[in-house]
Formats: C-alpha cells, structure tokens, sequence
C-alpha cells in the first residue's frame, strides 16, 4: 500500500510540474494583451505610408513600447495600462476605428496633422477618461462635432478645427 501511495504523489508532482510549466510556455506565447489587440484593430483601419507604426508588434506583451503608446506603471495588481496615445504628424490616413474608446484608462488622444477621413465612431462619446482630445487637420465629416459634443473631454475648439469641412462651435 506504501508503494502505491509514493507512486501516486510521483504521478501528482509530476503532473502539477507540467501543469505549472505548460503555464509559463503559454503565458509567454499568448501575445499581446487586450488593449494591444484594440490597438492593432485601430491600426488595421490606417494606411501607415512611411511604416512608422512598425513597432506595434503582436507578440509584445503590452504595447506599451510602441511608437506612440504611453502606459501607466502596471504592479501586482494591475497591468500597465494605455493613457496617452500620440500619433499625430505620422501623415496616417484611413478612419478612426471605434476600438479606441475601449481603452479604458486612455486620457490624452492626438490624431491631429493627419489625413483621417469619414465618420468618427459614435463610441467616441463614451471615451469616460478622455481629457484631451487632438484632431485638427484631418478630414472627418459633418458629423465630427457632434459626436465630439457628447465626450466628457473640454477640448480647446481650435484643437477641433477641421481642414476640409470647417470648424467645430
């Protein structure tokens, strides 16, 4: 009976040791977290001419290295996470994708100088912790304004102005 006792706390280790290992190899191979891939929907909305945004890799844990991505200090208890996100004069163009405004902790947003173009997403209206918001001279449509209207952001109207289609209140 002894044996089998011994026999099967070996088995149990060695399964747990697995178990543990299988872990940490697939931790490491998951890529990037969610705010990463949030990111990288935005980026997939972008034409990046000059492919100044190369470095936002999928593979990287956070995109907290990323040209552009500024993240808070992550502990124990909590990952880093985005707050700034700065790619204006990058000469992007596309639209802005309503990914964005999932980044919970994002506070500062500057597109300005860019070639942006259509509709900004009606979640920009939801972007709760926005407090800076940079889209002049771009090209978003009519509708920019408006949707700008339902941020809690107080942004300077000048940072508003639009190139093609006029300025915003």
């Amino acid at each position: 009976m002894g044996r089998l006792q011994s026999g099967f706390r070996i088995i149990a280790v060695h399964c747990f040791l697995v178990l543990v290992l299988s872990f940490f190899l697939l931790d490491g191979s998951l890529g990037v977290n969610l705010e990463g891939r949030y990111l990288l929907k935005m980026k997939g909305n972008l034409t990046d001419s000059f492919n100044l945004l190369s470095s936002w890799d999928s593979n990287d844990p956070t995109p907290c290295s990323w040209r552009g991505v500024y993240c808070s200090p992550g502990d124990h208890y909590s990952p880093p996470a985005v707050t700034s996100l700065n790619l204006g004069s990058l000469n992007l163009s596309g639209s802005l994708s309503p990914s964005v405004c999932k980044l919970g902790s994002l506070a500062f947003l500057d597109l300005s100088f860019n070639k942006l173009s259509g509709n900004l997403p009606a979640e920009i209206g939801s972007c709760s912790n926005l407090q800076s918001l940079k889209l002049n001279n771009n090209q978003f449509d009519g509708q920019a304004t408006h949707r700008i209207g339902q941020a809690p952001v107080s942004a300077d109207p000048e940072l508003l102005q639009q190139q093609v289609l006029g300025t915003a209140p």
